[in-house]
């Protein structure tokens, strides 16, 4: 199911919880300036991947002032439970991602966020690429412009010791960049790889 919010007049406000693919394959377009704002209070957060079953599940944000803000509590992940394949995509200035919350990039699923040609996404808290129980995330930055950044921590690679394992994998390309005001941690705690 592909669901789009198209132009710069779009714009579609969720006091609850968000979940592209939970249980089917779900694809969220943002573009020409659509902005979609999530701000639930639960833990369930924003969810790009929710299960097993949701592989392929997606979100673009394309085009000048297309926004997903996620201004809520609970985190926002890409590639959520185990089992999960799920990826997003920010493509081109002007184009963004923020969360007030944690950003995971494969949380216990497999997650990736290719941002390009001056998009960003950006949290003012955690940036977790790979985390949580046995995570795959990639996320790949590139072009000038394009930003991932961090308001407190990047972390390629992390989950408490004894928890499992994660992979992640942050490139950069072509004038790409990613920043933290605050730590960055790669293969953090026992089997992680970064």
């Amino acid at each position: 199911t592909v669901t789009g919010v198209i132009g710069a007049a779009s714009t579609w406000n969720i006091s609850g919880f968000l979940m592209v693919g939970n249980g089917g394959i779900g694809r969220l377009e943002i573009t020409n300036g659509g902005v979609v704002n999530v701000s639930t209070q639960t833990n369930a957060g924003l969810s790009i991947g929710e299960s097993p079953t949701s592989d392929g599940s997606s979100v673009l944000v394309s085009g000048n002032g297309s926004q997903l803000n996620h201004l809520g509590t609970g985190r926002l992940s890409v590639g959520n439970f185990g089992g999960s394949v799920a990826n997003a995509l920010v493509d081109g200035a002007g184009s963004r991602i923020d969360a007030t919350t944690e950003v995971t990039i494969g949380d216990q699923g497999s997650g990736s966020a290719t941002i390009q040609a001056g998009g960003v996404i950006e949290s003012q808290n955690v940036v977790r690429i790979g985390g949580i129980q046995s995570g795959v995330g990639v996320a790949t930055v590139t072009g000038v412009g394009s930003q991932l950044v961090a308001g407190t921590t990047l972390s390629v690679a992390d989950v408490d010791s004894g928890a499992g394992s994660a992979t992640g994998t942050l490139n950069l390309d072509s004038g790409g960049t990613a920043k933290s005001t605050g730590h960055t941690f790669i293969g953090r705690q026992g089997e992680n790889v970064g």
